[in-house]
Formats: C-alpha cells, structure tokens, sequence
C-alpha cells in the first residue's frame, strides 16, 4: 500500500471501538472524535482526528479505550485532564505513589472516562509493514493530531499541558494525604 492509500485508510475507515478489526500485527492507529462531539477547549483536527500512535503488538494491546488505568496511557491520561471538571473526574496516584506524572483517575473516574471514550470516540487502525516508529513521527508530522503532544508543534500543548499539570497536583495531594 503507498502512502497516500495508507492516509487515506488511516483518517478514512474509521470505527466504533467494538466494531474495529485489532489485528495483532505492528500497526498505526488514530483516534478521532465523533462527529459534532465536543472535547473544548480542544480544537480536532481534519475529520475529528485527536491522537495517532503505532503498536508492535496490535491495537488490542494498546487499546486506550479498555486499558486498566489511565496511569498506562498518554491519551486517557490527556483526554481525563481536558474533561476532568466536565466528567467530575479526581487525579490520584499510582501504586508508587512518588509516580504522579503517570497519574490515575480514582473512585469511578477511569469507568466514566472509559464510558466516555466509548460514546464519543471512534478509531482506526491500519497494519504497517515498515518501520512504525518513522511512520508515526511522519504521519503525526503531516497530520498534526492536537492530543499528540510531542512530533510537532503543537499550538494546543500548552493548554493540554496545563491541565495535565493539575491532575498532577491533585495526585501530589492525595499521594500525600494517603501517606
């Protein structure tokens, strides 16, 4: 498959998550979101294009929609930052309560992000023969995902940074108040 049909298929055969073939080869996926959804301040790109990212493994094992705990995925932990006061989600800490970079939503906050995940997201995902690493940074190049935070310049890293900040502070915060 050139480039062009990879694209095309990429930001074009998109899913509900319980409708996506994973298959369970090296890959490239994007997540977008559903058309007329909302995610503000977050400003998608073409057709709601949110997130590209490449997996050794297949989708099914890189599945942000299903992953236990947002402290395993740049995305969830993104997407729970930009609608923490929306979903009424609370940043706690991981197990190694000192790793609060790698926060997590506590009490139901990873079930209703998940929910969240599932009735506003739809993805795509598109097996890759070549090297993924060098694909993903040409594609997030060409593309500009506003979720993907390193790969270009993202005008919308500050505001996703700021907010990513905070769940970081109330991790700190409960870490502490737990110790």
């Amino acid at each position: 498959m050139n480039h062009a049909d990879f694209c095309n298929s990429l930001l074009n055969d998109r899913h509900p998550h319980d409708a996506l073939a994973a298959p369970g080869c090296p890959s490239i996926y994007a997540i977008f979101l559903q058309p007329r959804g909302l995610l503000l301040p977050i400003k998608p790109g073409v057709n709601g294009l949110l997130f590209i990212g490449a997996t050794q493994d297949g989708f099914a094992a890189r599945d942000h929609f299903l992953a236990p705990d947002s402290s395993t995925s740049d995305l969830r932990r993104t997407l729970g930052a930009v609608l923490r006061n929306h979903l009424g989600l609370h940043a706690g800490p991981v197990a190694d309560a000192a790793d609060v970079d790698n926060f997590r939503f506590i009490q139901d906050g990873e079930i209703i992000l998940s929910r969240w995940m599932r009735a506003n997201l739809i993805a795509s995902t598109i097996p890759a023969e070549s090297d993924l690493a060098q694909l993903e940074a040409q594609l997030i190049t060409e593309h500009q995902p506003p979720l993907n935070l390193t790969g270009w310049d993202n005008p919308q890293a500050a505001i996703l940074q700021k907010f990513r900040g905070m769940c970081v502070n109330h991790a700190t915060k409960a870490a502490k108040a737990a110790a």
